[in-house]
């Protein structure tokens, strides 16, 4: 698409588009950083957010059927991960058990598109290695982060990596109820 081929008003309401996306994102990243201090996970919020997004961005997913309802599920989402990180204790042996089923779940499933963005046959090829590729490469990062005793960080990668594995299944699922309902 030219840039210049599109009128005035379009250029325009592409940009208040974009200064939108940007304000949600980054509010998002505060609120989400927000409630870890609340927690006393700073670190560890930190730690959760990148891993999550970086999983979550090509993985797809389960995704609600509206802004608000996306909001609230995010919001509680954020608390009750954070609750888990501070509140309960982590055998790591469970901990790589977990992640390594998600990792399977995350190989096995991704990219899971939505209604609002079906993916091309090569947008799958695509997204599918990027997801894969990064959740090796964060499993492998678990291990390291073990060997060398830094286990206050593999709580909330492994939280991050059951989230996703979460909305992977349930968008799975939503995806075969609303074919079945079509």
């Amino acid at each position: 698409m030219d840039i210049n081929s599109l009128s005035e008003e379009e250029r325009k309401e592409i940009i208040e588009y974009g200064l939108t996306r940007s304000k949600v994102f980054i509010g998002g990243i505060l609120v989400t950083l927000v409630i870890g201090v609340f927690f006393g996970v700073f670190i560890q919020s930190v730690i959760f957010l990148l891993v999550f997004s970086s999983l979550r961005r090509y993985a797809g997913g389960y995704h609600a059927d509206s802004e608000n309802k996306c909001y609230a599920i995010s919001f509680i989402i954020i608390i009750l991960s954070f609750w888990c990180i501070k509140s309960i204790e982590y055998d790591v042996r469970t901990c790589f058990l977990m992640q390594a089923f998600s990792l399977f779940i995350i190989l096995l499933l991704s990219p899971v598109e939505n209604k609002n963005r079906k993916l091309e046959i090569c947008e799958r090829k695509k997204y599918g290695k990027k997801t894969k590729r990064t959740a090796i490469i964060l499993f492998l990062l678990s291990i390291l982060l073990y060997v060398f005793n830094v286990d206050n960080i593999i709580p909330p990668i492994v939280i991050a990596y059951l989230l996703v594995t979460i909305l992977l299944i349930a968008g799975y699922i939503k995806n075969n109820f609303e074919k079945i309902n079509l």
